[in-house]
């Protein structure tokens, strides 16, 4: 796995890569990966060496979906969880009654081989393209229940039909949650609620700096009306998903692991579709 730094981009807070646009970081990034400019910098360093004792976003990104669900099942168990690892999905119990939700495919056919960072380490991007919908998803859940032991839910093969969701929804697993968190949404503060009409519901996620969005299908559209209960799925950091020049900013992961870490950590009862039913409290 090589690692380009590329020393033309200037990172603005105000956009996701400002004065440079993400067409242009990419063709950077490409022509660095082939040694045709003095642009980029390969360097021997891990973009995640605060996490060394958790799989890597580098890891996660360059995995194969068969490959990430072997990994994945593998983490859990040190982690301390009891996976079950069936057709379409892994799942695990946990003892806080919200279910993660992400999914492990990704819309691009070639390994991630070279990724490329911008100089202040928090955009990447990969010339085979990176993969953040839904690789980021997987590893801000990762991180979240390294704290809080959530239920958690990895889907397989999203991006062509949600066949995992189907199969989860088809199975015998069906746990005792309040509510669902998908993070699987572009941008860094979306809140996409689907069919769940429950207006505190929406509410009390809008609260922390998200903003209701329109929908996109996703597993948890098919999740939620299995089991019931109230959904949401949270912006995950990345742009431009379903191309080659998709990138990720892992200061808006960041930032947002935080947020559901705060969020997941507020008692509620169980909170139904319908405005009818239980709200949090």
């Amino acid at each position: 796995m090589q690692i380009l730094w590329i020393n033309k981009i200037n990172h603005n807070e105000n956009t996701a890569i400002a004065r440079i646009s993400a067409k242009d970081f990419f063709e950077l990034c490409e022509t660095a990966e082939i040694g045709q400019t003095k642009a980029a910098i390969a360097v021997d360093r891990d973009i995640n060496a605060s996490t060394k004792d958790m799989i890597t976003f580098e890891e996660i990104v360059k995995y194969s979906q068969y490959t990430l669900k072997i990994a994945l099942e593998s983490e859990l168990n040190r982690m301390g969880y009891k996976p079950q690892t069936k057709e379409g999905f892994i799942y695990a119990e946990g003892n806080l009654p919200v279910m993660l939700v992400a999914h492990l495919d990704t819309v691009h056919k070639d390994t991630v081989e070279t990724i490329c960072c911008s100089p202040d380490g928090n955009i990447v991007m990969s010339p085979q393209g990176i993969g953040g919908d839904d690789r980021a998803g997987v590893y801000m859940i990762l991180r979240i229940i390294k704290k809080h032991r959530c239920h958690v839910l990895f889907c397989e093969d999203e991006e062509i039909g949600r066949l995992g969701a189907r199969k989860f929804a088809e199975s015998v697993i069906k746990p005792e949650i309040n509510y669902i968190v998908e993070l699987d949404r572009r941008g860094s503060n979306d809140a996409v609620f689907y069919d769940c009409d429950n207006s505190k519901f929406s509410e009390f996620f809008t609260r922390f700096r998200f903003k209701k969005e329109k929908r996109n299908a996703s597993d948890i559209f098919i999740i939620a009306a299995d089991l019931g209960v109230a959904a949401v799925n949270i912006s995950a950091g990345f742009y431009n998903a379903h191309r080659k020049q998709e990138y990720v900013d892992l200061s808006v992961m960041e930032k947002n692991i935080e947020c559901v870490s705060r969020f997941i950590s507020i008692s509620t009862k169980k909170i139904r579709i319908h405005s009818c039913c239980s709200t949090p409290e």
